[in-house]
C-alpha cells in the first residue's frame, strides 16, 4: 500500500507536462535551500535538442564508464520505472534511496511547489553530489532555456538533431526552438552540435560566432577528417538516427579524454529499434525522427505501423509520412495517459478516413490485428509512453 507521504504518492499527484508559467526561480531556489554546489557533479555535460538526447547522454556515460570513469546520468523520460532516470555508473537509483531522498527533500519540494520534472532534477542533483562523479551528464526534459536542468553553469553543452516539438510551449518558428535549445551554451566557450540541415547549422553559427563549435555532420569523409574514429563506428552496426548520436558521443568522447573509443560495444537503450521476435519498439515522437526511422526499411518491405501521440502534436503530418512508407496502419490512444489522441476524435475526422487507416483504441488489440498476418515486421513507434506499455505487455507474455 502506497503511503500518503511517500515519493510514489507525490508523484503519482503531479502532471508530468503541468501547464504553468516556465521558470528557473523555483529550482534555483530550492537547489540553494539544499546548499547544492555543481561542483560536486564533476564535469558536466548538458545535452538538449529535440531528437537524440537520451541515446546521446546514453551512449557518452557507457563510453566513459566503459573506460574506468564514475559516471552520474538524468534521463527523461523513463521507460519501465521512474528510476531509470536518476543512475549513477549504469546503475538506477534504488526505490529506498529515492523514497529516502524525497523524505529529506520532501519540505523544499512543497515549499516552492515543485513541478513533476523539477522535484526529480533536486533529487538527481542531491543524489548525484553525494556521489561525486567524475562526469555527469544531464538531459534536458524540454526545450532549454527554462529547463529545470539549465541551472547548471559551467559544463560542455551538447545539441542535438533539431526540429519542431511542442510548438505551443517552445515556439511555431524553428528559429525560435533553436534559440530555447541554445540558451544552455551561457558562456561556456565549447559547444558539439548533432546532425542538422545546413540552415540549422549556419543559423547556429551566426549565433555562437564567439565560441568554438563542433559538428557532427552527414558527411562521412568529413567526420573522418576531423576525428580517426570511423572504422570503428562500423563494427557496431547502429540504425538510423543512432548511428549520428553514436558518432556525436564518440566525437565528445574523444575530446574529453583525448582517446580514441576501442571499449566493448554498447547495446541501445529501451525502446530504441528494439526488436521482440517480429516487432520493433522505437520511441519517435517528432516528423525528422520518423523519417530517419523508415530509412532502415526496404521500400520493399511488408511492414506494418502501430502508432500514437500524444494530442497536442500535428497527427495529419505524422500521417502523411506513415502512409508513404506502409499500406497497413493501425491509430491507437496511450493507456493511462490523459494527453493521448482520442480515437472517438479521429474517427470523426473525414480525412482520416480517406487514408484507410485502421483505429483500434487498445493497443493490445491493435497489435494482435497486425499479427494476425504471419511474415511481417510490426512497428510500434510514436509516443515512448505507447512503446513502453507495449513492450511491458510483450515482455509479460
Amino acid at each position: 500500500m502506497v503511503q500518503n507521504n511517500s515519493f510514489a504518492c507525490f508523484i503519482s499527484k503531479k502532471i508530468e507536462m503541468r501547464s504553468m508559467s516556465l521558470s528557473l526561480a523555483r529550482i534555483e531556489k530550492a537547489l540553494n535551500e539544499i546548499s547544492f554546489n555543481e561542483k560536486d557533479l564533476g564535469f558536466i555535460i548538458h545535452v538538449a535538442g529535440t531528437n537524440g538526447k537520451g541515446t546521446t547522454v546514453y551512449f557518452i556515460s557507457n563510453m566513459l564508464i566503459n573506460s574506468g570513469y564514475n559516471v552520474a546520468s538524468f534521463y527523461s523520460p523513463h521507460i519501465e520505472k521512474i528510476n531509470e532516470r536518476i543512475v549513477y555508473n549504469n546503475e538506477n537509483i534504488s526505490s529506498d534511496e529515492l523514497e529516502d531522498i524525497y523524505k529529506q527533500l520532501a519540505k523544499v519540494i512543497i515549499k516552492y511547489d515543485l513541478t513533476y520534472f523539477e522535484t526529480l532534477t533536486l533529487i538527481a542533483f542531491y543524489y548525484f553530489s553525494k556521489q561525486k562523479p567524475d562526469y555527469t551528464v544531464i538531459e534536458t526534459g524540454l526545450g532549454g532555456r527554462l529547463d529545470a536542468t539549465n541551472v547548471l553553469v559551467n559544463k560542455l553543452p551538447v545539441i542535438t538533431n533539431i526540429s519542431y516539438d511542442h510548438p505551443h510551449i517552445l515556439g511555431r518558428k524553428i528559429y525560435k526552438i533553436i534559440d530555447e535549445k541554445l540558451a544552455i551554451v551561457k558562456n561556456n566557450n565549447v559547444v558539439f552540435v548533432g546532425n542538422n540541415e545546413k540552415f540549422i547549422r549556419d543559423y547556429i553559427l551566426e549565433k555562437l560566432v564567439y565560441k568554438k563549435v563542433f559538428f557532427t555532420s552527414y558527411n562521412y569523409e568529413l567526420i573522418n577528417n576531423v576525428i580517426n574514429t570511423l572504422p570503428k563506428v562500423d563494427k557496431y552496426s547502429y540504425p538510423y538516427p543512432y548511428y549520428y548520436d553514436f558518432l556525436l558521443a564518440l566525437r565528445i568522447f574523444n575530446y574529453l579524454t583525448n582517446r580514441v573509443y576501442d571499449g566493448k560495444a554498447i547495446e541501445l537503450p529501451l525502446c530504441r529499434f528494439e526488436r521482440f521476435g517480429n516487432i520493433i519498439f522505437d520511441g519517435t515522437h517528432t516528423i525528422n525522427g520518423l523519417l530517419q526511422l523508415f530509412k532502415n526499411f526496404n521500400s520493399n518491405s511488408k511492414t506494418s505501423v502501430l502508432f500514437s501521440l500524444t494530442k497536442e502534436r500535428n497527427l495529419e503530418k505524422f500521417i502523411a509520412v506513415l502512409t508513404k512508407y506502409s499500406n497497413n496502419i493501425v491509430l491507437t490512444t496511450i493507456p493511462f495517459n490523459n494527453r493521448s489522441i482520442s480515437i472517438d476524435t479521429l474517427n470523426n475526422i473525414d480525412t482520416y478516413k480517406q487514408k484507410k487507416l485502421k483505429f483500434i483504441g487498445d493497443p493490445l488489440k491493435g497489435l494482435t490485428y497486425l499479427n494476425r498476418e504471419e511474415k511481417q515486421t510490426i512497428l510500434v513507434t510514436g509516443s515512448f509512453y505507447l512503446c513502453a506499455y507495449l513492450r511491458g505487455q510483450v515482455i509479460k507474455k
